[in-house]
This record gives C-alpha cells, sequence and structure tokens, in this order.
C-alpha cells in the first residue's frame, strides 16, 4: 500500500481490503455494495460508516485505481461516508462514471449538495441513482444540477419529488440534451408539465435509445 495513504492501517479490515483490491486489481472498474452492511440499516441512533466511500475516494483522487463506478444503493450513508462522495466528488481527476446512491437515507440537502459538486464530472457521469430522497426538491436548482450532466445514459428519479408548482421536474430542454438508455420515475408524482416533458422526449429521436421507462405508480389517468 503507498506509503502517503496515512492511517491506512487505523480502518477497519474490510476498508483496508477493498482499498487493496481497488489498488492491485487494474481491470476492477465497478464496485457494488448494494443492500449491503444490514446491520447499518437495523441500528438505532448514530450508526457507523459503511467504510467504502473512505476505501475509494482517496485512490481515486490520487489516481491510483480505475474503480469509476460506485454503487451503495440500500446502504444508509452517514456523513462522513456523504463528505468523501462529495470529495471524490469535487475532484475531475477522479473521472467517474456512474455514483448510485438510491435508498441511502440521504436528504434533499445532502444530493443537492452532491449534485452541485458532482457537475465537475459532468464529461464522464452516465448513471446516476438518487432514488428515495427525503424531502422535496427546488424544481428551479434541480433542473439547474441534473442539466449539467449531459452525457447521462440511466438516471434514476424512484420516489424523488419536488416542491408544489407547476414547474416540471425535468425540462424538455434539458430532456433533448440527452440519449438516455433508462428513466426511473415510479412512484414520482409527475404534474401536467412533467408529463409533457416526457412526452415531447419520446416522440424526438432522441429517444431513440431508451430501453427502460419506469412509471409505475406516478398518479397517471
Amino acid at each position: 500500500m503507498p506509503a502517503n495513504l496515512l492511517g491506512h492501517h487505523d480502518l477497519p479490515v474490510l476498508s483496508q481490503e477493498l482499498r487493496g483490491l481497488a489498488l492491485k486489481n487494474r481491470r476492477l472498474r465497478r464496485i457494488d455494495f448494494a443492500s449491503a452492511f444490514p446491520q447499518l440499516r437495523q441500528a438505532e441512533g448514530n450508526r457507523d460508516s459503511c467504510g467504502v466511500p473512505e476505501a475509494l475516494v482517496p485512490l481515486c483522487k490520487k489516481a491510483l485505481t480505475n474503480v469509476d463506478w460506485i454503487i451503495l444503493n440500500g446502504v444508509p450513508l452517514v456523513d462522513t461516508d456523504l463528505n468523501f462522495l462529495v470529495d471524490a466528488a469535487s475532484e475531475r481527476s477522479c473521472h467517474l462514471r456512474a455514483l448510485e446512491v438510491g435508498e441511502c437515507g440521504l436528504s434533499v440537502h445532502d444530493v443537492d449538495v452532491l449534485l452541485s459538486t458532482l457537475a465537475i464530472q459532468e464529461n464522464t457521469m452516465e448513471v446516476i441513482n438518487i432514488a428515495g430522497v427525503q424531502g422535496r426538491f427546488s424544481p428551479e436548482l434541480f433542473q439547474q444540477e441534473i442539466a449539467a450532466f449531459s452525457h447521462i445514459r440511466r438516471l434514476n428519479l424512484t420516489r424523488v419529488q419536488k416542491t408544489a408548482g407547476p414547474e416540471p421536474l425535468i425540462p424538455p430542454e434539458v430532456l433533448m440534451t440527452w440519449r438516455l438508455e433508462a428513466l426511473h420515475l415510479s412512484q414520482t408524482t409527475l404534474n401536467e408539465q412533467t408529463i409533457d416533458s416526457i412526452s415531447a422526449y419520446l416522440a424526438s429521436h432522441k429517444s431513440n435509445i431508451l430501453r427502460e421507462l419506469h412509471l409505475n405508480q406516478c398518479g397517471l389517468s
């Protein structure tokens, strides 16, 4: 392990092993811990960090690993985890391609901070999952944040809500810049303007490579 990764031996064993794997295996690109760490979901009060961001982010920042796809869906994340993810998002050298943090107990504020910082990765980001975020987005701010990712391929907004008002969750001018392969909006309330925006996208050649559109329990008539 590189000597400049201070504190490595103070990490939990799992984090040390994960860091070693990401460092040594140059062919490893994707790390999937979806729904891992059931003890964290069952814990009451102050939860411990899952240790995954702390293990990976220092390697990403120093270009010591090729991992660029991090999946943490269903893993409760604490402030320490979020801080490491924001740190990675802020470093263009990390070249992040996918970040999946659906059902991780994040608040709208947490995701606002993460998305606004993640915009630095706009040239490489292809997959974003923020399903189940707690709270309601300001549509103006959310539209600005999500519009930064012009190369997005898969977007999961399951159970993502916005504040009341006529504004669409995603405006048509943003959708028309994307070449999506999958769009998840199940259990997300879709107002008239959002439906019109999606309809315009589906009628356009921009949606030609769309393979998945999830609209279950969206209040559609």
